[in-house]
């Protein structure tokens, strides 16, 4: 999988989960995304926002996709994705 491109600085990264249907009490009958962003500065990188568990993996292809893991300098506090990046 790769990481779609919003511009040359910004990348969606995140995934789209087809059988959530219900998202914080709003009905989502055809699903939802969890829209993740890698956000490429002069110096420094970005993830901004992450997604739920079953779809780190994707994520994290996404992400590879664009940059190597170890060059992430600011992203989510999410305990999970933190050991894994």
């Amino acid at each position: 999988m790769h990481a779609v491109p919003v511009t040359d600085s910004i990348h969606w990264v995140g995934a789209v989960d087809w059988n959530l249907r219900d998202f914080h009490g709003f009905e989502t009958p055809r699903g939802s995304t969890y829209n993740a962003y890698l956000v490429i500065g002069a110096d420094k990188i970005a993830l901004v926002d992450t997604v739920k568990v079953p779809f780190v993996p994707e994520l994290l292809e996404r992400v590879a996709s664009v940059v190597p893991l170890d060059k992430i300098d600011y992203r989510a506090r999410y305990r999970r994705l933190s050991r894994l990046v």
